[in-house]
């Protein structure tokens, strides 16, 4: 992989989500701005100022001209189905009575789960306004619940107390998790993402302590655990992993992205210089072979090998 092209900011970026075509890249920006960038070129295409909700979290839906995203301000906890094509607000989803600190879309429909500071997970869809499901969290869960879906839609994770995975089905939700999976607590208690691999057989999770775990997603068994990366002060670092499931990555407090096999847990590379302060937000291109990269500079990244191979070092 090669450096294509950087883009700095005066703010840093808060959310990183490719659309699901894999044209377009959207970064949102601590302080409301929201940029679109044509992949293929590395381009702005364009720019939107979202000044009096703010944008926490974003995501694409399964139209490229909607996206919905989490309010970041200090009076609205609100998430928001926002149509670009002609800037507008399509609906406003309440309930959340503190910040949004998690947010999916389900890869095979139009609902999505969001996960909060008030210590509540809710299921909604995007057709209606009102959150189809609800689940508590309990009053011992880390302060920065996360969630996942797998690739089928079929199943979502949320990360509970003291290294806790909790599987559940988005059929059946009533019925309550029909797993909990047990992560290391030295290196896994403050759990702050979880991402799924393209085939939904392995989970990447990482935590505040600087630590990652590749888990079996059907039988919860941690695979290995790859410890040392740079976070002193708890940053949320998301993870990655390659389209092909063969590497995973994560950026750093101190500027550097790593990555590592997903077979073994050897360090395969690292890149350097390009980002000044820590790198929080990590997204793959679920189409193409390119990745972004962010603090407040964005860095696109791209393949400098052929289209049926990947060398990433």
């Amino acid at each position: 992989m090669s450096l294509g092209q950087v883009h700095k900011f005066p703010s840093r970026v808060v959310s990183l989500d490719y659309s699901n075509e894999g044209d377009t890249l959207v970064a949102a920006t601590a302080d409301g701005n929201v940029f679109f960038y044509n992949i293929f070129d590395g381009e702005e295409k364009s720019h939107y100022m979202l000044k009096e909700f703010g944008v926490g979290k974003i995501r694409f839906t399964h139209h490229p001209f909607a996206l919905i995203h989490s309010s970041r301000n200090r009076f609205d906890d609100s998430i928001k189905y926002w149509s670009i094509h002609d800037n507008q607000y399509l609906r406003s989803f309440q309930g959340h009575t503190d910040r949004v600190v998690s947010l999916e879309m389900n890869p095979v429909n139009d609902t999505f789960v969001s996960a909060g500071l008030d210590l509540s997970l809710r299921c909604w869809d995007l057709r209606d306004p009102k959150c189809s499901a609800l689940l508590r969290y309990k009053s011992a869960t880390p302060h920065l619940p996360c969630v996942a879906f797998d690739p089928a839609g079929v199943l979502f994770a949320m990360s509970s107390a003291s290294g806790v995975i909790k599987m559940f089905d988005t059929t059946n939700l009533t019925a309550g998790p029909f797993a909990s999976f047990q992560l290391p607590e030295d290196t896994m208690g403050d759990i702050s993402a979880i991402k799924f691999s393209y085939s939904g057989t392995q989970m990447l999770v990482s935590s505040l302590q600087g630590s990652l775990a590749l888990v079996d997603a059907f039988n919860g068994k941690t695979e290995r655990i790859i410890s040392g990366i740079k976070n002193e002060h708890r940053s949320i670092l998301e993870p990655s992993f390659s389209p092909d499931g063969k590497f995973v990555f994560s950026g750093s407090e101190s500027g550097s992205i790593h990555c590592w096999s997903a077979v073994d847990g050897n360090e395969v590379t690292t890149w350097d210089s390009i980002h000044p302060g820590p790198v929080q937000c990590l997204a793959w291109n679920p189409v193409n072979i390119t990745f972004a990269s962010a603090c407040t500079n964005l860095g696109l990244w791209v393949r400098d090998e052929p289209a049926d191979t990947m060398d990433v070092s």
